[in-house]
């Protein structure tokens, strides 16, 4: 299963919960947006397909992880070892600063600001 760190952290933030969680803790928990925690979810459907289990909503409560609780079981497991935190969007535009201001060649300023 091809999944990224940030789609393997929501998902195990879902299987830890034994109610509906909202985007916005998601997004808090992951530091993005929620709008970026409702993208995530979408594209999960096909990898979650093959595990018999899915992403259900609820309008106004939240979204959960639904299926057999042995295959979310076995989800869980193939998981593996989900790291903390990783690198958050600021952390990745620092490390970006860091790397322009310090490069040997002559970088422009409209590189700087995106």
């Amino acid at each position: 299963m091809e999944l990224s760190n940030r789609q393997r952290r929501a998902i195990a933030i879902l299987l830890d919960s034994d109610h509906e969680v909202t985007l916005g803790m998601i997004a808090e928990a992951l530091d993005i947006s929620p709008r970026t925690v409702h993208r995530e979810l979408a594209r999960l459907g096909p990898a979650l397909e093959p595990w018999g289990v899915a992403v259900r909503g609820r309008s106004g409560q939240g979204v959960r992880m639904v299926g057999e609780p042995g295959r979310l079981l076995a989800l869980q497991a193939s998981l593996g070892e989900v790291p903390g935190r990783g690198l958050t969007a600021a952390d990745r535009r620092w490390m970006l600063a860091s790397l322009l201001l310090e490069a040997p060649t002559a970088v422009k300023f409209f590189a700087l600001e995106r």
